[in-house]
């Protein structure tokens, strides 16, 4: 596809045509072939260095960096460093610890339950009750240890 898109290549700047698409399309294994033949005869080769974009010293560094990042990232913010939270269910970037209420087993159950109560219903004409739903939300409470760890 490169030869039909760079300068001077099949289309040179204009449109092309269905059928002038097939007949570049069905010639390019006999291209192939022709190219192959003329590198095995020369000793040359064309390689691209397009997949080898991260062997380069710049995105060996570039990755070192991100995985330093991650790891300050988790120093700073350890998901196991209080055994009276381990057990519950929180976000590791803002310490929000999920109310006792809050029970991910039971998701998938309330889900549906919810779901088939508006089978056959106008959606605006439902209201959402707090009761069923709730199990599901996650509370915006910061508890005093995980906010003083994390700052």
């Amino acid at each position: 596809m490169r030869s039909v898109k760079t300068a001077g290549g099949l289309t040179r700047g204009r449109g092309m045509t269905e059928s002038q698409r097939s007949v570049w399309l069905m010639s390019m294994p006999a291209c192939a072939q022709v190219n192959q033949a003329m590198q095995d005869l020369y000793g040359v080769g064309y390689f691209s260095s397009e997949q080898q974009k991260d062997e380069t010293r710049a995105r060996q560094k570039k990755d070192t960096d991100y995985i330093q990042t991650l790891l300050t990232f988790l120093k700073s913010r350890n998901p196991f460093i209080k055994p009276e939270v381990e057990r519950s269910l929180r976000n590791i970037e803002t310490g929000v610890v999920a109310d006792k209420t809050v029970n991910v087993d039971d998701a998938k159950k309330v889900r549906t339950s919810i779901i088939q109560e508006l089978v056959g219903k106008n959606i605006a004409d439902h209201t959402f009750r707090r009761k069923k739903s709730k199990q599901l939300r996650l509370e915006t409470q910061f508890r005093q240890n995980l906010t003083a760890n994390l700052l």
